[in-house]
């Protein structure tokens, strides 16, 4: 096998890498989720349970304690702290920002050593005659 031969396989595999990668960038990260969830400091997943948890006590305090009156419909002052928090967690959002960039970052570097290989094929071709 010579030189140019496993040049060019390399090359081809690069950019099969590159594809394979870019599409697993694309769809393997909620970055939108993640960076809204960010920039708006959403709680971390430990504090959204605790406080769901919590939110779920004083619910069923609120009730049991409203059981003993007699009354025909739902008391709404009790549904009033619940603690839905919509969106990815905090923690979980920061984790995806990061292997996001880090995976981008392999991309990018990967791209640049396939171009460069191309590039110095390309002049290595040039610089051979034809026979």
């Amino acid at each position: 096998m010579s030189r140019a031969d496993w040049q060019l396989r390399l090359f081809r595999v690069g950019l099969l890498a590159c594809a394979v990668l870019a599409i697993v960038v694309v769809t393997q990260f909620s970055i939108i989720d993640s960076v809204v969830a960010v920039w708006n400091g959403s709680p971390t997943a430990d504090a959204t349970a605790a406080a769901v948890d919590a939110a779920s006590e004083a619910k069923s305090v609120c009730l049991s304690a409203e059981t003993r009156t007699p009354k025909t419909e739902y008391p709404s002052h009790c549904y009033r702290a619940d603690a839905a928090y919509r969106g990815m967690p905090g923690d979980q959002a920061l984790a995806n920002v990061k292997s996001f960039l880090v995976t981008l970052t392999a991309l990018f570097a990967l791209l640049l050593a396939v171009v460069s290989l191309g590039l110095r094929m390309a002049r290595e071709s040039r610089a051979q005659p034809l026979d």
